[in-house]
């Protein structure tokens, strides 16, 4: 069948583009295998590659996503640009005990810890502002499925290495292998052909994963901003943070893109006219200028000003204390909010009823709360989900009248 499919390939590919399939066909059927050879007498496809022979690693069950990160590894490996992978998640029939592991890697320009039911993401690039170039929005994406699918993390901080940067936005240095008239050709073609992820919400640039992907994590963010958030580190703080935290002494905010003849192609200025009263983003946008940590919680643009060696405490104590709610509350209120806030009130109350009932009806922490509320003693919240039951059966005319009472009262 293989050998079919690579054949139908020849008749329509050839050179590189051919041999990369090839490779991607090669890596789906014998991953693991250590009897592959390569070409040209090179060493075996899983030695290239990073493949482990069978039986090297413990067998674990994989998500459709986590499978095509780990192959993206190993084949880009292989030729192309290599994508650096972070642990897989727990399958969640067979969940680990909590991870408190520190993930150190000079490749990967992000610090990513998870420590007690929270993870930390530190840009960690600060010889060069923390900027968020290419690299480092991937290490943030991978980090961002991981938090997401962990579900011992039931919180996030995201800050910056150093004292100066929080993120200091995009890179805005020119590749160098590409000239002048082919930024300006692929600048057009963003306007007419925009890659796939753009339109549909997946993985694509920076500007599309923070308008789409980022905020699609429905666990609490805090943001420890320890320097400048500017450009890019603006748009993150606006569209993928939930609270927000500002270093007294350190923290300095600009939108940074209208005075370099911009409007940007993220969604920093929609974002800011929504959480902003308008005359305060307006300004913002307008004049594009600097404005330190007292004005930015002036506007609203962050919960609280702290001295700087109280950031990530204050940050991290916050953290702590969302860690002990419910996670399924927790998570479906982020939801709600950012999916559903913006619809009109009557239909926004309607999808928050029917939410909050699937709280009550599915999950053991619904029924925890009230207990512990009545026993008067500090609740255990599990996240742990009901079981499906036995249809109800009808009641008798008499049950009937006195459960429409308490229906009608709401003391239910």
């Amino acid at each position: 069948m293989l050998a079919r499919w690579n054949m139908s390939l020849e008749t329509s590919l050839s050179g590189p583009d051919f041999l990369r399939l090839l490779l991607l066909s090669l890596a789906l059927c014998h991953q693991g295998s250590n009897k592959l050879q390569g070409p040209c007498g090179k060493p075996p496809l899983h030695e290239r590659c990073g493949f482990p022979p069978k039986g090297a690693t413990e067998k674990r069950q994989l998500s459709f996503r986590q499978r095509r990160f780990q192959m993206d590894r190993h084949v880009r490996a292989a030729g192309m640009q290599p994508v650096r992978v972070l642990q897989p998640a727990p399958v969640l029939d067979a969940l680990p005990a909590p991870i408190n592991n520190i993930r150190e890697d000079p490749s990967v320009p992000i610090d990513y810890v998870k420590r007690d039911g929270v993870a930390t993401i530190t840009l960690n690039n600060p010889a060069k502002a923390n900027i968020l170039d290419k690299p480092t929005s991937d290490a943030i994406s991978e980090a961002w499925i991981d938090l997401w699918e962990d579900r011992h993390i039931r919180c996030a901080i995201v800050t910056g290495a150093g004292d100066r940067h929080f993120c200091g936005g995009h890179n805005l240095a020119p590749r160098p292998d590409l000239t002048a008239e082919e930024r300006e050709y692929l600048r057009t073609q963003r306007i007419y052909w925009p890659l796939a992820g753009t339109v549909h919400g997946q993985r694509t640039g920076v500007d599309g994963r923070m308008g789409d992907h980022y905020p699609r994590v429905w666990k609490p963010v805090i943001a420890a901003i320890n320097g400048w958030a500017a450009g890019a580190g603006l748009y993150m703080l606006l569209t993928s943070t939930d609270i927000r935290i500002a270093s007294a002494e350190h923290a300095r905010f600009k939108f940074g893109l209208l005075s370099q003849g911009w409007i940007g192609n993220g969604p920093g200025p929609a974002m800011l006219v929504r959480q902003l009263r308008y005359a305060d983003a307006m300004k913002i946008l307008l004049t594009d200028e600097a404005f330190d940590a007292q004005e930015a919680l002036r506007v609203g643009l962050v919960n609280e000003v702290v001295p700087h060696a109280d950031l990530m405490p204050r940050a991290e104590a916050l953290a702590r204390h969302i860690v002990t709610l419910p996670p399924a509350a927790v998570r479906m209120m982020k939801e709600f909010v950012i999916r559903f806030g913006n619809l009109p009130d009557d239909q926004a109350w309607h999808v928050q009823n029917l939410m909050n009932s699937l709280l009550m009806q599915t999950t053991m922490d619904a029924e925890e709360g009230r207990a512990a509320f009545n026993a008067k003693r500090p609740p255990d919240y599990t996240g742990t989900l009901r079981r499906r039951g036995e249809p109800w059966p009808e009641p008798s005319d008499d049950d009937a009248r006195r459960l429409d009472e308490a229906y009608r009262s709401g003391e239910y």
